[in-house]
This record gives structure tokens, sequence and C-alpha cells, in this order.
């Protein structure tokens, strides 16, 4: 439960942004009357660091400089050049650079502060996961009547008997990451986060669906990845891009109702 400190000189500041109403005026300081969501607008909006929130990591809590945000059409820019990428280098994703797309990925918002997400990285164990992943939708397919879904990946599952060296389903990336939560529309949200962060170092990934329902049917998937039984909701591919887009694609004009 967040705690107000001495410092607190009775501004007000944090009871007006106060999203939970649990912040009130007492004796000319702010008290905290009842647990909230810990969303951290106190924090955030103080100017002396009354509000404490325990069991967070302060350290790495950062003034903000306006002055510093990336220019709108710059930003543009990278989100209009951003690409999902099939064709990946063959060199594994330095572990810093990954460091990065989770610390995008974990400042992302999400419902009431919930704050659920596990990120998941398959690199250095990827060939096992990968045997895993095949064998699985293997034994699932002698059996359709057993697993209806079974069939998006008859193609897939054709290609890989008549080459073993076929890749389609992972298309070679080096790296695929993970995000487990039961709430899609936070994975969603964070996975945004981590494309564009992706993009800023240089790598590319693509979204796939088809190896969100694989890992959360094929039995022993979840368990590997160790989700905790939560619901795997979002996948990406991501690597070192082995292809150079020279322009952004074209897109349909936008569906924007003025009222």
């Amino acid at each position: 439960m967040i705690k107000i400190n001495d410092n607190c000189t009775g501004c007000g500041l944090c009871i007006a942004d106060c999203i939970s109403e649990a912040i009130s005026m007492k004796d000319g300081r702010a008290q905290v009357e009842r647990p909230c969501i810990e969303c951290g607008h106190c924090y955030a909006i103080c100017p002396v660091d009354a509000p404490e929130i325990p069991g967070v990591d302060m350290e790495d809590v950062e003034e903000i400089n306006p002055a510093e945000f990336v220019d709108v059409k710059a930003l543009l820019h990278t989100i209009k050049g951003r690409r999902s990428v099939r064709q990946y280098q063959n060199k594994s994703i330095e572990k810093d650079k990954l460091a990065l797309l989770f610390e995008a990925g974990r400042y992302t918002a999400t419902a009431v502060n919930y704050q659920d997400l596990r990120f998941i990285v398959v690199q250095e164990r990827l060939t096992e996961f990968k045997e895993l992943i095949w064998n699985g939708l293997a034994v699932m397919a002698e059996f359709p009547e057993k697993n209806p879904d079974i069939e998006r990946y008859a193609g897939h599952l054709k290609k890989k008997a008549k080459d073993p060296a076929d890749d389609y389903l992972f298309r070679n990336a080096p790296a695929i990451i993970f995000i487990v939560t039961d709430r899609l529309v936070d994975a969603g949200l964070a996975a945004q986060n981590m494309e564009l962060a992706a993009v800023a170092q240089g790598l590319s990934v693509m979204y796939n669906g088809y190896m969100v329902r694989a890992a959360n049917m094929v039995p022993g998937a979840a368990e590997w990845l160790q989700t905790e039984g939560r619901l795997i909701s979002a996948c990406m591919l991501a690597g070192y891009p082995d292809v150079t887009y020279l322009k952004t694609a074209p897109r349909k004009k936008a569906d924007i109702l003025w009222k």
C-alpha cells in the first residue's frame, strides 16, 4: 500500500490526480485512506517525492523531459517503416537489446495497473522448443477427431514431412518472444511497444498467431515455457532482418468518423 512520507507539503496534486480517490488531506498533509491500484500517478506528479510504493524498484524512475520526447513525425516515420519480417540473419540477439524490449513491454499501460505480463524469450534452447512443437503437432495430426484445430497446420506438416529442413512455421528466426497474460489487450499493447523498441535497435519482428495457438494446444509446451497456467496471448518471431525495404508500404485511407 502506498505511503506518504514527511516530505509532503500539502499541495494536493496527488489528491486531484488519484484515479482511485484513495488519498485525502488531513492536517495539511496528504494521507492514503484505503488500498489503491498503485498506478504511481501520485509519485509521478509529486514535486517532493512524498509518496512511497513498497515492493517496487524506484531506481529506474526517470525525470520527464518533454524536450527529449521523440518528434511525432519521426515516430510516424518509424511506424510506417516497420515491416513484418520473414527473412532473418543467422545471428543471435544480444541480451542487452532484448532487455530493452522487455523494458518497453513492462512500461505498457495495463488495465487497472494489473501488470500481469510475463515475457518469455526462446533463443538458446530454440532447437529443443522447435522439436517439441513439431513433434506435438505431428502426434495431434494422427487424431484429428480429437484435435479439430490441427487442420490449420496441415500445410505446415506436409511441407515438414517432405523437407525436414523446412522451417516455415518458425521462419528461421533466431528468437521467439512470447507474452503471457490472460488479458489479450494488455498483450497487444505490450507487443506494439516492444516492436517499436526492436525497430529502434535495428531488429525486426513478425507476429505469429500460428505459434500462439500451437504453444497453447501442444501438450507440454506451456509447461516447457513456464506459463504458470496463464494464457500465451502473443508471439513475435524476432531477429536481425535479412531483407531491406526501401519504402513504406501503401495503406488504405483511415476510416475516420468526425462528430
